[in-house]
């Protein structure tokens, strides 16, 4: 098959091509580049440092908007991202994460998120209409089970017969130069240094959109689909495949 993948799915889709090479002809993946095993720590504690890390490298004013937020997460350390979302409500809380465009990670400041009445201008590519059948979906199944997903990345053990693998299926990976993931510690350098090929020889190349964000397969799906289009032809359907 040949494999695109976006946010959570491009890191399915990474080892989908690592367990097994033989089923994917080719692979572009989305806004998340390949992490490979950390044998030091494990991953939840990992996003924990570079979150730490990265917002005290950030300009004073989000050190000290950190410093709060930390000193107030230890004072509180019954608070879950499910209550703040419930506080905020489903609409309102969609509507900041598909417009978020600010060159940190996303982290819940002391004072929270803001509130469930403010006002938020949705981007161009993004209507009314398209969170009111996001939001009504979510609505009938809350967002901890999607939460819980990133809380259990520590299952990431299971896939430790694997490390050291590389990922050699021919890849192409795309992400937006406003994305959230693409301002994590490290990964400027990442990327432009081309890093990520020691861990995926199968790379053949790296897009970095500008002015696009997390969503950039909304965002520029003409641009977007056009890359994926590209890229398929250079592997194409043989009688083998049938």
């Amino acid at each position: 098959v040949f494999v695109v993948g976006h946010d959570r799915g491009a890191i399915i889709a990474w080892f989908l091509c690592m367990f097994r090479p033989d089923k994917a002809k080719a692979l572009v993946n989305l806004s998340v580049p390949f992490i490979p095993r950390n044998l030091c720590s494990k991953p939840v504690e990992c996003l924990r440092a570079m979150l730490v890390y990265s917002l005290s490298m950030n300009m004073t004013a989000i050190r000290l908007r950190a410093t709060k937020c930390f000193k107030h997460r230890r004072r509180n350390l019954g608070y879950v991202a499910d209550a703040e979302i419930a506080r905020l409500g489903t609409r309102t809380f969609q509507k900041k994460v598909f417009t978020y465009h600010k060159p940190e990670p996303l982290y819940k400041p002391e004072e929270g998120w803001g509130s469930r009445n403010e006002k938020i201008t949705l981007s161009f590519w993004l209507s009314e209409e398209d969170i009111d059948y996001y939001a009504s979906t979510f609505e009938k199944t809350g967002f901890t089970g999607p939460l819980n997903y990133y809380r259990c990345l520590d299952s990431w053990e299971f896939a430790a017969p694997w490390s050291g693998a590389e990922i050699n299926v021919p890849t192409k990976f795309i992400i937006g130069d406003e994305d959230l993931t693409h301002h994590f510690p490290g990964m400027h350098l990442y990327l432009n240094f081309c890093a990520l090929r020691m861990f995926v020889p199968g790379l053949q190349d790296v897009v970095i959109m500008k002015g696009v964000g997390h969503f950039l397969n909304q965002e520029r799906a003409g641009e977007i689909t056009e890359y994926i289009y590209n890229f398929s032809k250079q592997y194409p359907r043989n009688a083998a495949d049938s």
